[in-house]
């Protein structure tokens, strides 16, 4: 009864922010569609807009497909582009905060509200870029959906969504590695079942349809690249728009330092300091027996931190979404040692 009552507040909250995205696009569509246009011309937005509405040229091949692709699905029934992805970026946001929500259920996780309430606050880069018209709210929507589903051991659409993933961000590849040492080592706490690896060796037929299904990950770069391959007759012509936006992998924390030394940006010393804190509640949540999301944090950061151009070191940051689940606990934690606190001096 309570998770229809949570299915059915949801749902209630999404039509009320379609009826209002409605209203303001029929009342003041010109204001709003010139407010819209200041923030996207700033960022990545106008690049998938481009896309969407010109189809590929030369300098935007680094953005990868599959999120112009809907802009360009929506656009053709709306008619209006700006609008239409900032629409749908909200919506995407809170379908992300609802299987946020229901992912904390398999955790059994019983302050499911406190920490789903500071999903967005703990980043909110997210909202920024929501409504900027970036990738990143279809991304993280992509990658919490892939992460439900594996925890709930239905590997096939774990894979099928972290295709997607792989096709609107290339590190949604990451997925297949964190998934790779889930599966290969021992049952952790968490899971209350056997060692994954003892059942994989008795059972050929299902450890076959395990890696098969996990390895559908990367043909989402496949897909992409022999799409741009249709498109320009360059199977890597990807690289090559990377190596033109100064993207590339380096030394672990290199790319920082060389900002520091050779650039003098020493605001990136406040990005080495933030991964200080995502490693800590890393280790916290692995000290409380959540590996998965402690994997799928190390993961990720020892990838970022690897990265030759950290100026949008922030929008990487945001697809953590097991940061929000520590934060929250640890959050939980503070209180109960105060509650005890007052108790004992009462």
């Amino acid at each position: 009864m309570k998770n229809i009552q949570v299915n059915i507040r949801i749902l209630s909250i999404l039509v009320i922010c379609v009826v209002t995205c409605s209203v303001l696009c029929m009342v003041g569509g010109a204001y709003f569609t010139n407010i819209i246009h200041h923030l996207i011309s700033r960022y990545d937005g106008k690049h998938y807009i481009d896309i969407a509405k010109n189809g590929y040229s030369n300098t935007t091949f680094g953005f990868l497909p599959l999120y112009p692709l809907v802009i360009k699905a929506l656009a053709s029934v709306t008619g209006e582009y700006e609008l239409t992805t900032l629409t749908m970026n909200v919506l995407l946001l809170i379908l992300s905060n609802y299987v946020f929500y229901r992912l904390l259920y398999l955790y059994n996780i019983t302050n499911k509200k406190l920490i789903a309430s500071i999903f967005l606050p703990a980043q909110p880069i997210l909202i920024a870029y929501a409504f900027a018209c970036m990738a990143e709210p279809l991304f993280i929507l992509l990658l919490l959906v892939s992460f439900y589903y594996f925890k709930k051991d239905k590997i096939l659409f774990s894979s099928i969504f972290g295709v997607m993933a792989t096709m609107t961000k290339t590190v949604g590849v990451l997925l297949c590695p964190i998934y790779f040492l889930l599966l290969v080592l021992p049952s952790f706490p968490i899971y209350n079942v056997s060692p994954v690896f003892v059942r994989l060796l008795k059972n050929i037929k299902f450890r076959v349809k395990k890696i098969v299904c996990l390895f559908l990950i990367p043909m989402g770069l496949v897909i992409v690249f022999s799409y741009y391959y249709l498109i320009s007759g360059d199977f890597f012509i990807y690289l090559q728009a990377q190596k033109g936006w100064k993207q590339g992998l380096t030394f672990p924390f290199f790319g920082f330092f060389n900002e520091i030394f050779y650039q003098h940006l020493y605001f990136e010393f406040v990005w080495i300091a933030m991964i200080g804190v995502y490693l800590y509640i890393s280790w916290y949540l692995f000290k409380k027996r959540y590996t998965d999301l402690a994997i799928y944090m190390v993961v990720f950061i020892s990838f970022y931190s690897c990265l030759k151009c950290v100026y949008d070191f922030h929008r990487f940051l945001s697809v953590l979404f097991p940061f929000p689940i520590g934060v929250g606990l640890l959050i939980s934690k503070i209180k109960r040692n105060i509650n005890r606190r007052k108790s004992i001096k009462g």
